[in-house]
């Protein structure tokens, strides 16, 4: 069978192999990707997050599976499927701390601007910075997404009742003043900070629910350990480069919080 693309088979199943290892879903993701539905369509029909889908999606499209048609929609590539092998069970993939970790510490990849701003500090300070990030960026989403395993998907259906006034108060200040007109964010917890996450989980109405999802049973620990990385999360929020001794342990104080979670 013919591909629709400028790669050989040997490459389209390495990147079949890579992507699935990836993203578990990404098989029924494609199917349902057929150059019609958008990935809300899509993460609707499977009872997926949205922010999920277009990441799979976007993520297929640099392995060479599918095509953009126009922003949002794709279209799985002539053949690919039965180059993709099935994912492993969701639920044992996403429980692996050690796999996420794992993947965390992958040095991301930095494009340099040929034209230096002003000075050199901004490039010294990149790959760290932006490694600091990705570690952020880990943490911060697991978290989103303990919180509506536990509370439900719909966030609108609990928002009100499980979160304290202060960070309802915080985030529908952030909604008005700051709309953000790209992609449009999921649920309010996306407008969310690490400590406020922390807060919504160790409120005394909803600690004990959150109890068999954590390896860390003790709520002062718990919270003990994501406040210490609250500087380095400001600081990488900000985009101000991380002093020396900080940047030691900004990466264990990530995977540290990411171990108190079970994730099964």
């Amino acid at each position: 069978m013919a591909y629709e693309q400028e790669i050989s088979l040997t490459e389209v199943k390495e990147n079949g192999k890579e992507f699935i290892a990836d993203y578990p879903e990404g098989k029924n993701i494609l199917r349902a990707t057929d150059g019609k539905k958008n990935y809300e369509q899509i993460a609707k029909e499977l009872e997926l997050s949205k922010t999920y889908v277009s990441t799979v999606l976007n993520a297929a499209k640099k392995c060479h599976l599918a095509n953009r048609i126009t922003p949002g929609i794709f279209k799985k590539k002539s053949g690919v499927m039965s180059h993709i092998p099935e994912g492993k069970n969701k639920e044992k993939s996403v429980s692996s701390i050690n796999k996420i970790i794992k993947r965390a510490k992958r040095k991301p990849k930095i494009t340099r601007l040929n034209d230096k701003p002003f000075s050199n500090r901004p490039l010294i300070n990149i790959e760290k910075m932006t490694l600091g990030y990705q570690n952020l960026f880990i943490v911060e989403n697991t978290l989103r997404e303990l919180i509506r395993k536990v509370f439900g998907k719909d966030v609108s259906n609990w928002w009100e009742e499980k979160v304290n006034d202060g960070i309802i108060k915080d985030v529908k200040e952030a909604i008005e003043k700051y709309p953000y007109h790209g992609y449009k964010r999921e649920d309010e917890l996306e407008y969310t900070h690490l400590g406020q996450l922390k807060e919504i989980i160790t409120a005394k109405r909803n600690w004990n629910v959150f109890l068999p999802y954590l390896d860390e049973k003790d709520k002062a620990s718990f919270s003990a350990t994501i406040d210490k990385a609250i500087p380095s999360r400001n600081s990488i929020g900000h985009c101000i480069p991380l002093k020396n001794e900080d940047l030691k342990y900004v990466e264990m104080r990530f995977q540290d919080i990411l171990r108190m979670i079970k994730l099964h």
